[in-house]
């Protein structure tokens, strides 16, 4: 095909979509709501010790002590600059 109507049909996929969207508007919405609620439900709550694990192990001196025998060939030949994994 030629890159006009690649072009095209791309524009009309597009215009399609946001016109289904503005005429199928109370049910998108309520699929916003479904999803947020799914997120602040499950989501969040399940990842929220882990992000505090992470941030202390990578703020302390126990994420570099973890990096030396947990690294393993992984680690090898990276960066100085990058963080440590643990």
């Amino acid at each position: 095909m030629k890159q006009r109507t690649k072009d095209f049909l791309l524009v009309l996929g597009w215009g399609g979509g946001a016109a289904a969207l503005l005429f199928c508007s109370p049910s998108v919405g309520e699929g916003v709501r479904q999803g947020l609620a799914v997120c602040a439900a499950i989501m969040i709550p399940s990842l929220f010790p882990f992000l505090i694990l992470s941030d202390f192990l990578g703020h302390t001196r126990i994420g570099v002590l973890l990096e030396r025998p947990l690294g393993g060939p992984a680690c090898t030949g990276a960066p100085k600059s990058w963080p440590p994994p643990f």
